[in-house]
């Protein structure tokens, strides 16, 4: 009879840790959810400041181009 009671007491125990364990697992992804949306918003940022950057490079670039090739063939 004791033995059994043990054997019951040992079992709910380790439900209560399996739980516990599932519990602590699953706020564990979660966190690493919301860290990952966070950074992938971040990245998104500064890819969004890097291409308009890049944009107004190449629109300057044109721009000296046109310039140029106005001044090369005004020379001609």
């Amino acid at each position: 009879m004791l033995l059994k009671h043990v054997r019951t007491l040992i079992a709910r125990s380790e439900q209560r840790q399996q739980r516990e364990l599932a519990l602590r697992i699953g706020d564990a992804l979660n966190d690493v959810q919301v860290q990952r949306r966070a950074d992938l918003a971040r990245i998104d940022r500064a890819i969004g400041v890097m291409q308009s950057s890049t944009g107004m490079d190449l629109l300057r670039q044109r721009e000296a181009i046109n310039t140029l090739a106005v001044r090369v063939s005004s020379q001609r």
